[in-house]
């Protein structure tokens, strides 16, 4: 009990000196924003967005009624936008002057225009279901960020930033199957993608005005017609990329994204188990989502990624598979960690809960706190709980079991005693191994036939019986549900292995 009444007390001081701050940083926004003399003020909210915006908002419109203040974001998104406006109407004059919903590229510049050509103001919601062209899309312009930041952080490096970009939007995968936890609304799923020619001059701009080669792009999922297109147009370019992708990346198109300059990724691997990847929806293996870390490791590409738990109809032997494969691959780029599933908004989980036997939706907990108790939370919140059947919700030993064994992987990966297990290919027609996980001991091979080698790194159907049962023996192959999987990394002496 003591030490919870320390806690709080911290935790007390902790939000007074926030709100002390808080209040001190909205005087300064706000007071830039009506002494610039901007006729329009508006905020994006996406997340834990919501309130920060309307509280800018209803600082600017009680300092300066006539300035017309709006909203836009994920958080404006379908039911959220009326609850939003409600809330902001719940305060006793209006703060709110509109809120744009959907993609309103189009949308906010018409109403712009009519407001300042014919003083007619736009109504109190703008909701947008066409679908924006976006080679039309004029290209970014950072010079206030720029300027701010010289401002607030004048020895920051430029060059070592990274900048949101812009190559596609929605998700093909989630047109042809959409992952059963994604967040995605169906409006926004719709995929369009930019002309490569478009991508490559407006990212060259961006380059040369602001002096940074880094970019972040925000697409949920990279086309995959780039492959063939774009890739080859960014080997010259000198760029450094994120990108999100889907977890079945091949060899061969790890190493166009590696010359292309993506060097940081986030597949949607999510978990080496295919019953649960298939739950999912992810249309992806355990072997697919194995391969992709070995092939990242090869080429020295990031790869961030989430092992989840927690999905409805899960089977706990799903995840105690997992727990036997995990000491296999400590050598591989782990998660972040190991989280519990959420039921977002739009999911197909939250759409249609009936469906996977979900009952009894609700905002997560933390919610109440975060907004007026007046407020239609069911329609503000992105984040639920849910009651639904779960194995491993219910076999607690197991997940802890699953953390530990995650937590020590990726501390394992804070140092530079990073576990190896790689072939090399010797002066003469033989390959070395080199394996210096913990759960082989640090081991040494060498004399390793051709032969053996291509059956080590691949695991072709038709191989050897008695060197695959060498390879699981000497923990140099996986066998992981019924299937022999590959997990060693051949360096670029014997990459000419991979097929």
């Amino acid at each position: 009990n003591e030490n919870k009444n320390e806690v709080y007390r911290h935790l007390s001081g902790l939000s007074k000196a926030l709100t002390e701050h808080i209040t001190v940083w909205i005087e300064h926004v706000v007071s830039f924003c009506i002494n610039g003399g901007y006729s329009v003020v508006g905020c994006t909210t996406s997340f834990q967005q919501s309130n920060s915006s309307l509280l800018i908002l209803k600082n600017v419109k009680e300092r300066s009624p006539h300035v017309m203040t709006m909203l836009g974001g994920a958080n404006c998104d379908g039911a959220m936008a009326k609850s939003l406006l409600n809330l902001a109407d719940s305060f006793e004059s209006r703060i709110i002057d509109t809120i744009f919903s959907g993609e309103s590229e189009v949308t906010l510049f018409e109403r712009l225009n009519n407001y300042f050509t014919f003083r007619v103001r736009p109504e109190r919601i703008v909701s947008t279901k066409n679908q924006v062209d976006i080679n039309s899309i004029p290209n970014l312009i950072y010079d206030d960020y720029f300027e701010q930041l010289g401002l607030f952080l004048p020895k920051v490096d430029k060059s070592k930033l990274w900048l949101p970009y812009e190559t596609s939007r929605g998700c093909w995968w989630g047109m042809k199957s959409h992952c059963t936890f994604c967040g995605i609304s169906g409006s926004d799923i719709i995929y369009r993608e930019k002309k490569p020619e478009v991508v490559i001059a407006q990212m060259s701009e961006i380059k040369k005005n602001y002096g940074t080669k880094r970019f972040f792009m925000v697409d949920d999922i990279m086309p995959k017609s780039y492959y063939k297109t774009l890739l080859q147009s960014l080997e010259t370019l000198d760029f450094e990329i994120f990108y999100e992708q889907k977890s079945n990346i091949s060899f061969k198109k790890m190493g166009l994204l590696k010359q292309a300059g993506i060097v940081r990724i986030q597949p949607g691997i999510e978990s080496f188990s295919t019953p649960l990847l298939k739950l999912m929806k992810k249309g992806v293996s355990a072997r697919s989502n194995v391969n992709l870390l070995r092939y990242a490791r090869f080429y020295n590409i990031d790869v961030i990624w989430n092992l989840l738990y927690g999905f409805p109809n899960d089977s706990i032997e799903w995840y105690s598979s997992t727990i036997f494969l995990l000491p296999f691959v400590e050598h591989l780029p782990p998660p972040s960690g190991a989280y519990k599933l959420n039921i977002d908004r739009f999911s197909p989980y939250f759409e249609a809960p009936s469906e996977h036997g979900i009952r009894g939706i609700k905002p997560q907990y933390g919610y109440k706190y975060a907004f007026p108790s007046h407020s239609n939370i069911d329609q503000l919140a992105y984040h639920f709980d849910a009651e639904y059947f779960s194995e491993s919700l219910t076999n607690e030993e197991i997940i802890d079991d699953l953390k530990n064994l995650v937590s020590h992987w990726v501390r394992s990966w804070q140092h530079d005693s990073r576990a190896e297990l790689a072939i090399s290919k010797g002066e003469d027609e033989f390959y070395t191994i080199r394996d210096t996980r913990k759960c082989s001991k640090n081991k040494f091979y060498d004399h390793i036939t051709h032969e053996k080698a291509l059956t080590l790194v691949n695991c072709p159907r038709g191989s050897d019986a008695e060197i695959l049962k060498w390879a699981v023996k000497n923990k140099l192959v996986a066998y992981h549900e019924g299937k022999y999987i590959p997990i060693i990394i051949p360096d670029e002496s014997a990459s000419h292995l991979i097929i």
